[in-house]
């Protein structure tokens, strides 16, 4: 019987030299390139890459003394927003997400799809 041993590795990610097998890949955010490993079988012309620029999508937020207010979002999908390079604490909270509300009243999200 083979008994693994308990050890703590560390992981790096997002790494071109750390690519080690098909179905990885690289995002090189200097120069703005995403590198793939493809799948055996796998037609490139075919595959659809979609490698987010923004941070959030929707922005509502006071730039003076008046709050925007009144405001709803209903029925509208938000996908694939990136994510910064930076420590953010448990969770993730400190990411601003794809919709981002600050100082502003009576806003209204109804019905939204949010993923990636």
């Amino acid at each position: 019987m083979w008994q693994l041993e308990s050890r703590a590795y560390p992981i790096v990610l997002n790494t071109r030299e750390g690519m080690n097998h098909p179905g990885q890949w690289y995002l090189d955010r200097t120069a703005g390139k995403l590198v793939y490993w493809p799948l055996p079988g796998q037609d490139m012309m075919k595959l659809q890459v979609v490698a987010p620029t923004m941070e959030s999508i929707v922005c509502i937020a006071a730039k003076s003394k008046t709050l925007p207010a009144d405001i709803t979002l209903r029925n509208m999908a938000f996908h694939c927003t990136t994510q910064p390079l930076r420590t953010v604490g448990f969770g993730g909270a400190g990411f601003d997400g794809a919709v981002k509300i600050v100082k502003a009243d009576r806003c209204v999200l109804k019905n939204l799809e949010i993923s990636h």
